[in-house]
């Protein structure tokens, strides 16, 4: 082979090394999302179709979460985690789902049967904590 061989598969590998250093740079350097609840309730629905904030549920009553959910990526995923009583450290949620949202209100059913008594409720998108609600339960 001649040199002027090695030339043309020394420019193929360049440009091909280029074009794949440009591929990862692109592919892995988006920013995550930026998540912001505002207004988080527990709520449900009234007569006229209207979210209105309520404090206590009864023993088989749906349970809403409502708010505002502002993010600079169209759509997101949060978490819902429900907890008996007081979060501990170590303590593991009695109720656990995914959700995918989008930017503007929120109405998220909890599709969960409660006992009476006190929960607490934490909204999350991995790590950030993004609310935390108390929820009562009555007889």
């Amino acid at each position: 082979m001649n040199s002027k061989n090695f030339g043309y598969i020394g420019l193929v590998v360049v440009v091909v090394l280029g074009i794949l250093i440009m591929w990862l740079d692109s592919t892995f350097s988006h920013e995550p999302p930026t998540i912001q609840l505002e207004s988080t309730f527990l709520c449900e629905k009234s007569g006229n179709n209207k979210w209105m904030q309520i404090n206590e549920f009864t023993v088989g009553e749906d349970i809403y979460v409502c708010g505002q959910a502002k993010s600079n990526a169209q759509d997101f995923q949060i978490q819902i985690r429900v907890y008996e009583g007081e979060r501990g450290a170590l303590e593991r949620p009695i109720y656990y789902n995914n959700i995918d949202v989008s930017n503007g209100d929120l109405h998220i059913p909890l599709r969960i049967y409660l006992d009476p008594g006190n929960y607490t409720m934490e909204v999350s998108n991995g790590r950030d904590i993004l609310s935390t609600l108390q929820i009562r339960v009555n007889d």
